[in-house]
């Protein structure tokens, strides 16, 4: 029964919500890697597995990075959890000036390791484990914010 509730059921159309997706506003794209920098790197310690910066695009992606379960997850029999953030901005218009601004979307995915598996599933996003990605993605938004 656990490993349906973490992995879904295979066939029935039933997808595991493994992820989340935020709109994060329009922001200059001076501050979007540098404050990717800050957030992710400096911050909450996760490392660039790809950085594009190009002017009709911007990707920005982590690694994964193994976290503890929180106390919900480790409720469901999670014994191992990590996470890995992407951040997509394209310009809200198609010109190359720098200047424009980029609509930029943060997403993330959520997998673990169970009592009854030993490799990585994904998992459903618990309240507790959805507090972490929010304060991450909040304080990403409001440092771009204040610097754009």
């Amino acid at each position: 029964m656990l490993g349906l509730s973490l992995a879904g059921c295979s066939g029935s159309g039933d997808a595991i919500k493994n992820d989340t997706r935020d709109n994060i506003g329009s922001h200059p794209r001076v501050v979007i890697t540098a404050i990717g920098n800050e957030t992710f790197v400096v911050r909450y310690a996760y490392r660039f597995l790809r950085v594009v910066d190009e002017p009709g695009d911007i990707m920005l992606e982590t690694e994964w990075r193994d976290l503890q379960p929180t106390d919900d997850e480790r409720a469901l029999g999670v014994t191992a959890v990590r996470n890995k953030f992407l951040v997509q901005a394209r310009p809200r218009n198609r010109t190359t000036s720098l200047a424009n601004s980029y609509t930029v979307i943060v997403r993330t995915e959520t997998e673990a390791r169970t009592v009854d598996n030993d490799y990585w599933t994904p998992i459903a996003i618990t309240p507790e484990r959805k507090e972490y990605i929010d304060e991450i993605v909040d304080f990403y938004e409001t440092e771009m914010r204040i610097q754009g």
